[in-house]
């Protein structure tokens, strides 16, 4: 999986202020497209299936960020992906990191330095998690 331009990644997030910031802090280092929530994701990814890496909040009305994961998975086939929270880690992320659902997780608030490493770690070392 050796990629040369940008890498292309999916932000999903319910809240405006946290894609705004994403967009803003990110689109030197990747080309991001972004989701208000894990539906609208699913025809993101439909619609661009040349997407490298997805970024998902955990927490969001309907489907939560592993559940779309999972389901993008069932549906796309598998890509790198990384969980954010702003809470403590629980049952269905440790599964999902535990299934090769989900390759990294960080907490909230993020750290920007963090980020790029770890979305470019999953790239690099994908299958495996970190």
């Amino acid at each position: 999986m050796t990629k040369t331009t940008t890498l292309k990644v999916l932000y999903v997030d319910d809240e405006p202020i946290n894609t705004t910031l994403f967009k803003i802090n990110f689109k030197k280092h990747f080309e991001v497209i972004l989701s208000m929530s894990g539906e609208e994701a699913l025809a993101k990814l439909a619609a661009n299936e040349d997407i490298d890496v997805v970024v998902s909040d955990f927490k969001m009305p309907g489907l939560n960020g592993v559940e779309f994961i999972r389901e993008a998975n069932e549906k796309f086939g598998q890509r790198p992906s990384v969980i954010l929270t702003g809470f403590d880690t629980n049952k269905d992320i440790e599964k999902a990191m535990q299934d090769g659902n989900v390759n990294a997780l960080l907490h909230k608030p993020m750290d920007k330095e963090e980020l790029i490493e770890t979305v470019n770690k999953c790239y690099k070392n994908f299958p495996s998690s970190l």
